[in-house]
């Protein structure tokens, strides 16, 4: 199943399912470079293909705006409850925000 938001495509040279955004980003991502990512760039990601503002993701997660913004600049990784609700709120897949919590490369475990 697709995620919301995202047209799936099978690309040639993996043969696998990617993902083709359908809102502001423009480039499309396969779910293992998605895990590959931080975090935050995740959430970023997946926040302006919604056309959403940091502001209006905020208020969805049930979370500040600086939370979002410290988040998405790399500053925090944020809690795994907090990441789980904002990850619920942009339907981002279980198995790609939670591998990227884990292991994405952010640079401080706040």
């Amino acid at each position: 199943m697709r995620e919301p938001g995202t047209a799936a495509v099978t690309t040639p040279h993996t043969g696998g399912e990617s993902l083709k955004p359908l809102g502001t980003n423009e480039r499309e991502l396969s779910i293992a470079e998605l895990k590959k990512m931080p975090i935050g760039e995740v959430i970023k990601y997946y926040r302006l293909d919604a056309e959403l503002t940091q502001d209006d993701l905020a208020r969805g997660a049930g979370v500040s705006f600086q939370c979002i913004s410290r988040i998405e600049r790399l500053i925090s990784r944020g809690r795994r409850e907090t990441i789980r609700g904002i990850a619920e709120f942009l339907d981002i897949p279980e198995e790609v925000w939670h591998h990227s919590y884990l292991g994405g490369g952010e640079k401080s475990n706040e």
